[in-house]
This record gives C-alpha cells, sequence and structure tokens, in this order.
C-alpha cells in the first residue's frame, strides 16, 4: 500500500492559479503515481486501463470559484473545511463527491472562510479540462456516459459517538454499486481492528484518516489527513486503531465494465 502521512506531506505545499478563470488556491501533493503501472523512467499517459494512483489536498481561496470542468479520470474529493458549493450541491465536513472520467461538473464556489477538499484519483491526470471551451474535446474523447454521486456525514455527530475501547463501526457513505463504487466510514475505538473490504471488489481504494491514527498497518502513526492507496491486487486492509482511536474513510473506485453506468442500484 502506498501511504504518506500529513506530516510528510506538508513539505510540497505551494501556490498556484486555476488556468481557466485564474482561482488562487494552495496545492499540498501527497503522491502522484508512486505503485501505478507506468514502467520506472517512462512518463505517465492518461489511459482509463492504467491504474496511476494521484492525491493531493487543495485550499481554495476564500470566495472564490473554479470553473465547471471535467477530468480524464475518475475522481473523488473529499471536503475537509471550510464550506461552499459543488454545483447546486451544499458541501462541508463532511462531504463526499464522485465523478467518473469525462463527467462535467462544477463550478466550485468557497465559501468566506475558504474551502478544502481532497482531490483523488485511481488514474493520471495532468489538467481540468474547462468549460464551455472544452465542449469540443469532452465528446470526442468520452468513453463512458457521465456519472457521479454524492456521499455526506455530520463529522461532529461521529466525534461525539465515539465508540468504546476495542469496538469498531462501518457505516456506507456510499453502498456498494454492481461496478463496484463505493465509500465506507469507519470509526474505531482504541485497539479496535478495522477490516477493509477486499478492494477487488474495484479498481482501487483511497484510505484518509479523518481524526485519530492506526497503531499498525501502512498508515502507522499517520496523524489526521494522512491518506494512502490500495491496489486491486493487494489483500484487504486490516489495522488496529491507536490509543485514541481512528475515524477513517474509504473511498472505491469502480470497475471498467461497458456496462457499469447502466447497472441497476449504480450513482447517477
Amino acid at each position: 500500500m502506498i501511504a504518506v502521512s500529513s506530516i510528510a506531506a506538508a513539505g510540497t505545499r505551494r501556490r498556484l492559479h486555476s488556468l481557466g478563470n485564474g482561482t488562487g488556491y494552495w496545492k499540498t501533493s501527497y503522491f502522484d503515481g508512486e505503485g501505478g503501472d507506468t514502467p520506472p523512467g517512462e512518463k505517465p499517459v492518461i489511459d482509463p486501463e492504467r491504474l496511476h494512483p494521484m492525491a493531493l489536498l487543495v485550499e481554495q481561496d476564500p470566495s472564490s470559484e473554479l470553473q465547471a470542468h471535467f477530468h480524464e479520470a475518475d475522481q473523488f474529493q473529499v471536503v475537509v473545511a471550510g464550506d461552499g458549493t459543488i454545483g447546486r450541491e451544499q458541501v462541508g465536513q463532511i462531504a463526499l463527491h464522485y465523478a467518473s472520467a469525462y463527467t462535467t461538473y462544477g463550478p466550485i464556489l468557497a465559501g468566506a472562510g475558504g474551502l478544502s477538499y481532497f482531490t483523488l484519483r485511481n488514474g493520471f491526470e495532468f489538467k481540468a479540462w474547462h468549460m464551455p471551451e472544452s465542449r469540443e474535446h469532452l465528446s470526442l474523447a468520452r468513453r463512458r456516459p457521465p456519472r457521479f454521486g454524492m456521499g455526506r456525514f455530520d463529522f461532529a455527530e461521529v466525534m461525539q459517538a465515539a465508540p468504546a475501547a476495542g469496538s469498531v463501526r462501518e457505516r456506507a457513505v456510499m453502498p456498494m454499486a454492481p461496478d463496484g463504487l463505493a465509500a465506507w466510514l469507519y470509526v474505531a475505538g482504541a485497539g479496535a481492528m478495522v477490516a477493509g473490504h477486499d478492494p477487488l471488489l474495484g479498481r482501487g481504494q483511497h484510505w484518509l484518516v479523518l481524526s485519530g491514527s492506526f497503531a499498525d498497518g501502512p498508515l502507522q502513526g499517520g496523524p489526521k489527513l494522512s491518506c494512502g492507496f490500495l491496489r486491486p491486487d493487494e489483500a484487504a486492509l486490516r489495522a488496529r486503531a491507536g490509543a485514541e482511536g481512528v475515524v477513517a474513510l474509504v473511498m472505491q473506485y469502480p470497475l471498467h465494465d461497458a456496462l457499469d453506468s447502466q447497472a441497476p442500484g449504480a450513482h447517477s
């Protein structure tokens, strides 16, 4: 499993501006392709069937707007601070947004206190394709129907109802669709064993620590906002919560079957 602590990632934080409308933001890069299918020494390429895990944290400026756009890789976004809107959806802690490759979403509007969110992908992407100027590229490049989904939970409520030592609660933030698209929240008391789902059911899993830490496993000791990626050919993650317990959000990517977006129960 690729695993990067928020402490290690902090050194990558840098100031950037959107190429679309110049909106300012801070970007912290966690990992970009480690453990992927790109051979060493080769530049990654956009290929929906090639794994190239990415994880970055965006801190969007207060009262700013990122215009509607799409990417060429499946993507989860997790709002971890601030508030705002994604399209027509009001978001805040903790909101989870999924958009498949070539699905237009947005604009992303940050509230007066800014908006901070993780952007997580299991495939390579190097830019945002802004709309409406990228409409022609979208029509030529889209391989699957557009698909998006939202999941939410009250983080303050979760923290107030912490489980006893040794016990763990699992909640489906996005119930698993037939093609594997899913998200789960684990809330574990001190020393409890967190047993994840088999990543072979989808195309890999991102794990994000929202509070506390793990006492062992790949994410051992990583504090709040530490992040990892589990490939679909790896064993399901099993790790014990640390002395203060752990709250972890797990996001699983869908399989790329031609009919996945039309399967009964799929998010739309």
